[in-house]
């Protein structure tokens, strides 16, 4: 009777009435909150698989040109003193122990495509046994005389899958002697061993294909050197895709019928294709877990009720409320790792670290997409859209220290020829050592800049342009005069170097700029290999200033 009357009074059913609407009103925003939270956390999950992804493809490319680099290294070497014996050549191979930990095998072949000499991981080959004229790889290296990433293909020796990378040895003429080839196999590969421990979870996996689909890497070997478009089964349509261009990750099936996050990276250089599958079950694992924890303590806050229950429904709240303030703090960079509680072990904690970790790989990825936009990527100078950014720099502190502002343009005489007579990658390799040269002739406080193709700038800054601005032109022209050694090729290079100068007060880097690209056409007027200075016209001074 008592709880009957306690329950009919006003207080009673206000606080009944305060329950219904701290259920109702925790069922919505645990609702909505979850909702949130768990979206974001597929999307976080997806990104920071793109992002391991995204590294083990940068790992295998860069592991990728340092093995033709080391190839190429090494067919440098092999003629350094003239064309040498087939034994001369195998004792090179011999001599170099890297060779057995890049590779599989190295061999040697000649014009018929017959091996001369070897290395495997243990042992030798055996010479002249097989031919290998036949493949494409062999043909494609000795009709462009560059070496080349073959297709996956069978090795005759084994019968195990492969791909071989080759590279040209040349004499001094130019002309293809022997063709160096590294196999690495595909079925227990070192190669791809290197992001194994990168497989997402305890049943994810890594695999990769060609750009044509050809299975090169999968924890089911049978599957090596199949196609996906063509192999039994339906393939994934996240896979097609992914072979038509797109990189991301997808929430999907995987072909073993598995909900998974799908994610897709195309390497660099060989256009291979990098895959990770990651079963939804345990990649979302904590979300789920986190999302039924919050249900159970929403209805134990519900039926303590009233006053007590909103004050306990924002102690609950409280934490995840804090997280998503955390993280948008360490994702603006405001915090430090410190903004996590790592003494939760819970789900909570565990979604807490993986923010930080995904934001901290974001940051790193901006930075280098940030120093990749203001470089040029063949000589490592910096590019045209650093410039303006530089300029305006270097006006600014002439303008405080009221010295001298001088801009130069400068570029290769007749380099079209040099790129009709010796093509394109030579033409690169002289603008390459062209950079090389121009960075040295230069003081450390200037500042050297490739617009396009054979263009480029130098900015200097000088207290007095009769203290050594002839010096400094005349010091960037002499260096070029050196032969240009490219490819065994001693080659004529020279420059043509417009430079203007004025005091900070007379002019402005518009009027600096375009009185130097003038003094470049006077001085490829006036002959080529050499430089002329001008001086841009003053400009106007406003009323008060006065020329220093």
């Amino acid at each position: 009777m008592d709880n009957l009357r306690t329950f009919a009074s006003l207080r009673g059913r206000l606080t009944f009435i305060l329950i219904m609407l701290v259920l109702s009103a925790c069922a919505l925003v645990a609702g909505i909150a979850l909702s949130v939270v768990e979206q974001e956390g597929r999307d976080s999950i997806g990104s920071q698989q793109f992002s391991l992804l995204s590294a083990a493809a940068e790992h295998l490319a860069a592991d990728i040109d340092n093995k033709r680099m080391l190839l190429r290294t090494l067919a440098e070497g092999v003629v350094g003193g003239g064309v040498p014996a087939r034994e001369e050549v195998q004792g090179l191979l011999e001599r170099h122990a890297a060779l057995r930990s890049q590779f599989d095998s190295v061999v040697v072949l000649d014009h018929g495509g017959r091996i001369v000499a070897g290395v495997l991981r243990k042992g030798r080959p055996a010479l002249g046994e097989q031919r290998y004229d036949d493949r494409r790889y062999f043909r494609a290296t000795l009709a462009q005389r560059r070496g080349v990433i073959s297709e996956p293909v069978i090795s005759k020796v084994t019968g195990k899958p492969l791909v071989v990378i080759t590279e040209p040895v040349l004499d001094a003429q130019g002309r293809v002697v022997y063709i160096l080839g590294g196999s690495i196999r595909l079925d227990h590969s070192s190669f791809f061993a290197k992001i194994r421990n990168l497989n997402p979870g305890e049943r994810g996996y890594l695999f990769a294909l060609t750009a044509d689909g050809m299975i090169l890497h999968h924890p089911n070997t049978a599957r090596l050197l199949r196609n996906v478009r063509t192999e039994a089964g339906t393939p994934v349509p996240a896979t097609l895709k992914a072979l038509g261009g797109w990189e991301g990750w997808a929430q999907a099936t995987a072909k073993n019928g598995t909900p998974a996050i799908l994610t897709y990276k195309r390497m660099r250089g060989t256009g291979w294709i990098i895959g990770s599958v990651y079963p939804t079950e345990e990649a979302f694992h904590g979300i789920h877990i986190a999302r039924e924890t919050a249900w159970v303590d929403t209805a134990v806050v519900a039926l303590l009720a009233g006053l007590a229950g909103w004050y306990l429904l924002r102690m609950v709240l409280s934490p995840l409320h804090q997280l998503r303030q955390a993280v948008a703090e360490v994702e603006l960079g405001q915090r430090g790792i410190d903004a996590f509680d790592f003494k939760r072990d819970d789900e909570i904690g565990a979604l807490a670290r993986a923010f930080h970790s995904l934001s901290l790989k974001r940051r790193a990825a901006e930075v280098e997409l940030a120093r990749m936009a203001m470089t040029d990527a063949l000589t490592g100078l910096r590019n045209r859209r650093s410039l303006d950014e530089a300029l305006g720099a270097a006006y600014e502190r002439v303008k405080r220290t009221r010295s001298t502002l001088a801009v130069a343009f400068l570029d290769i005489d007749h380099f079209k020829r040099i790129n009709d007579t010796w093509g394109h990658e030579t033409g690169d390799l002289v603008l390459q050592e062209f950079a090389r040269r121009l960075t040295r002739a230069v003081r450390v406080t200037d500042a050297v800049f490739r617009l396009a193709g054979d263009e480029f700038v130098i900015i200097f800054e000088f207290a007095d342009p009769a203290q050594g601005l002839d010096v400094a032109a005349a010091k960037v022209v002499q260096a070029m005069h050196a032969p240009f050694v490219i490819g065994g090729r001693e080659l004529s290079v020279t420059t043509s170097m417009g430079v203007a100068a004025a005091h900070w007060n007379e002019t402005d880097p518009k009027r600096i700029m375009a009185a130097a690209d003038e003094a470049l056409y006077e001085a490829k007027g006036a002959g080529r290999d050499r430089y002329q200075l001008r001086y841009p016209p003053a400009r106007s001074l406003a009323p008060g200033i006065e020329a220093g």
